[in-house]
């Protein structure tokens, strides 16, 4: 089996991908209704597609899982991560040394990707698909993320930023332009009474009003932290609402 793992999170918890020699394991846990009726969509498809056995359950167990499908990786995140948002612009990055790529082709062969620059091993890789976050200014304000959606953003933390999110709930990333930014959760209340918004920019010292509620506060992180890391989706992100052209990149 291999160590390439593609996250896909949900609401209190998150499905992951995992590449295996025949495959994709497909592994589920703490799912809502809307994220088992994506999953039997996910099934559905299979079947047709003799992805999976022609007698496969449709229905799921509702507290964890995990089934074999005999595709890549990358046809199997397609399918499901849009079946999950239906209505939102998905965005897939790889995750590799530190280095935030996002990923054109989810998958030309096994064990590679084609990201904007080229193709890319995935071999001690993460990949995760995030939904585009939605700009303006409103105040944060929502329940405690659940802890899987705080799992999943620590694998995409090093060292120093796992640090001060455990201290803080809050942590410095880089963007592509070299700009530096606070990422804080929506539920650091002392923290955002200094930055205001869930991403700040520390070396202009503003606020950027940009936000993405209908997830966990750990995944909304997230989401800020790889975007930023892409040149377009930095630009974007940086754009203030309501006064320039609101179409995503």
């Amino acid at each position: 089996m291999s160590d390439f793992v593609w996250m896909i999170p949900s609401f209190y918890g998150d499905v992951r991908l995992q590449e295996t020699d025949a495959g994709t394991r497909v592994e589920y846990e703490k799912t809502t209704g809307s994220e088992r009726a994506a999953l039997k969509t996910l099934r559905e498809h299979a079947i047709k597609k003799k992805w999976i056995g022609v007698g496969a359950a449709l229905d799921l167990p509702a507290d964890a899982g995990a089934f074999d499908l005999t595709v890549g990786i990358g046809s199997v995140q397609k399918i499901l991560t849009h079946a999950l948002k239906p209505d939102r612009r998905i965005v897939s990055v790889l995750y590799k040394d530190g280095v935030v790529e996002e990923i054109v082709e989810a998958e030309t062969k096994k064990g590679v990707v084609v990201t904007e620059k080229g193709e890319r091993k995935t071999k001690g890789a993460k990949a995760a698909s995030v939904a585009a976050p939605t700009r303006g200014c409103p105040e944060p304000d929502f329940i405690k993320a659940e802890i899987r959606a705080t799992e999943v953003l620590l694998a995409f933390l090093d060292d120093e930023q796992r640090e001060d999110f455990a201290r803080y709930n809050r942590f410095v990333t880089i963007g592509a332009s070299g700009c530096r930014y606070m990422v804080t959760s929506r539920h650091a209340r002392d923290e955002l009474a200094t930055y205001h918004r869930s991403l700040y920019d520390l070396g202009l010292d503003y606020p950027i009003c940009c936000h993405e509620w209908l997830t966990p506060a750990a995944e909304e992180c997230l989401t800020l932290h790889l975007l930023v890391q892409l040149p377009e989706w930095e630009q974007w992100i940086r754009q203030r609402p309501n006064t320039i052209d609101e179409r995503e990149p």
